[in-house]
């Protein structure tokens, strides 16, 4: 695969913004988004936030999702999370995608997120930007478009002190989401379907994480 020429004081900002959402935590959720009621945190989600070349390596960079049980209805419910909805990979992933691909075809797109070590295949960023679920705002920045979440989440990494870690709700912050009221639901309903409904929103994920890694051709 060629790879485009990318100034390296840009690739290196997004490689280690995104690097350094490795291993954060979402875990805030007040109460429950359905009922109101009080919430207990039931367990945490391993998700992959993106996948990189690092080394001449992939590695795929996670984050930690809270899941809570609502005592009230029952009704189980994930924190507030970066990602759009039934969609694998971080919102600052799909973003570039998108503005990228406004301006360039979809394989070009795919070489130039390449060479910034960020994997996403041709069929995955047509999808992306056919299904947009907001308007992405970007800017020009050393001769490339880039959205401002991903500039906003830039800026707060390099403000860190080295080695001090980003908090979950700083991140949803600098992605411009809400702090936790607008949680998404994992299930809700009568007991006796939570556990079927449960793997049938497990199967979902699972289907939409094969196409993006499939793609759907140039």
């Amino acid at each position: 695969m060629k790879r485009i020429a990318i100034p390296p004081m840009l690739g290196d900002l997004i490689r280690s913004t995104i690097l350094a959402m490795d291993g954060v935590s979402f875990d805030d959720l007040p109460a429950c988004p359905d009922c109101g009621g009080p919430v207990k945190r039931h367990d945490r989600k391993d998700k992959r936030f993106a996948a990189m070349l690092v080394g001449g390596k992939e590695q795929n960079i996670h984050v930690l999702v809270s899941r809570f049980r609502c005592s009230t209805c029952g009704g189980f419910w994930y924190a507030r999370e970066p990602f759009y909805e039934g969609v694998r990979f971080g919102i600052p992933i799909v973003d570039l995608a998108i503005v990228l691909s406004r301006v360039h075809p979809f394989h070009h797109t795919e070489r130039i997120l390449a060479s910034l070590g960020i994997l996403v295949d041709r069929g995955t960023i047509r999808m992306y930007a056919g299904r947009a679920q907001r308007e992405v705002q970007a800017t020009d920045l050393l001769g490339i478009p880039l959205p401002i979440s991903l500039l906003n989440l830039s800026n707060l990494v390099s403000r860190r002190p080295k080695g001090a870690p980003v908090t979950g709700a700083e991140v949803l912050a600098a992605l411009g989401l809400p702090p936790a009221g607008g949680a998404a639901p994992d299930r809700a309903g009568p007991a006796e379907k939570r556990d079927q409904r449960h793997e049938q929103d497990e199967e979902k994920r699972r289907d939409v994480g094969e196409t993006e890694n499939r793609g759907q051709g140039e």
